[in-house]
């Protein structure tokens, strides 16, 4: 008989929905940020601008991966929930 397995814990779950909220925008900003660079001249003065944004936005994802390697360890998976609302859920 299988065990059955242990309830995620709140923190866990938070981290699972504010990785999944956190990961869905930051696909946006990147592909918007990639279609403004290549739509402009190279030597166009927004673009190393968009090359900040797109760093920053890329150091936020490698953060939202260390998340979501926390979520896996304790066994809750990325979550369309509401992170508002896990966050309202926690445990007295």
């Amino acid at each position: 008989m299988a065990t059955p397995k242990p309830k995620p814990s709140h923190a866990a779950r938070v981290s699972a929905a504010g990785a999944h909220d956190l990961n869905e925008e930051l696909t946006i900003m990147l592909s918007a940020v990639e279609a403004a660079i290549v739509s402009l001249e190279p030597g166009h003065p927004a673009r190393p601008l968009l090359f900040d944004i797109q760093t920053a936005a890329q150091r936020c994802a490698w953060k939202v991966s260390g998340l979501l390697k926390y979520t896996e360890a304790k066994g809750a998976k990325p979550s369309p929930e509401v992170i508002e609302y896990v966050i309202a859920q926690e445990p007295a």
